[in-house]
């Protein structure tokens, strides 16, 4: 492929290397005629070289930084969202717990009421991980031959011949 494409393209690029190589002759002649202009035109090219590198530096780090302040802003503009979601759930959580305020200023019998269902949902997950946890339930709710059923647990043996 290298030589199709080579012996299409040589002719037309001879011309231009050609081209290149009789301006840049004279370029040469010039700079050895003048050696001392040369010189000073070649560091002013030079300093115009550098002074484009840094702003095309720059501009690709300014460049960067707007696509950096873009994510910031979308980050930003994002949570600003989720704290208006959440301040929107807030203020209604707020709202229903001073409605349930004064609903229990109103009915104290209600707070009762309302506290038994998380102290099962309590006791329940207690009584499943614990096994012993029954036996001392047992302990609050009977008493078997007039002897406390806290006497007969495993954990409270000692307490029993302790206080007898």
């Amino acid at each position: 492929m290298q030589i199709v494409i080579g012996r299409f393209l040589t002719p037309a690029l001879d011309t231009l290397f050609n081209w290149i190589a009789s301006v840049t002759e004279g370029i040469v002649k010039w700079a050895e005629a003048y050696p001392e202009a040369a010189k000073w035109i070649g560091y002013a090219g030079l300093a115009i070289l550098g002074f484009t590198g840094i702003i095309g530096t720059l501009t690709i780090a300014a460049g960067f930084g707007k696509i950096a302040m873009l994510g910031w802003s979308s980050a930003v503009t994002a949570w600003t969202t989720v704290t208006k979601v959440a301040m929107f759930f807030t203020k209604g959580w707020r709202s229903a717990q001073m409605l349930l305020n004064a609903a229990f200023v109103a009915n104290p019998i209600g707070v009762v009421i309302a506290g038994l269902p998380p102290v099962s949902a309590c006791c329940w997950p207690c009584y499943l991980i614990f096994p012993d946890y029954g036996n001392h339930l047992k302990i609050l709710s009977e008493t078997h031959g007039g002897e406390s059923s806290y006497r007969r647990t495993r954990s409270g043996y000692g307490m029993a011949e302790k206080f007898g």
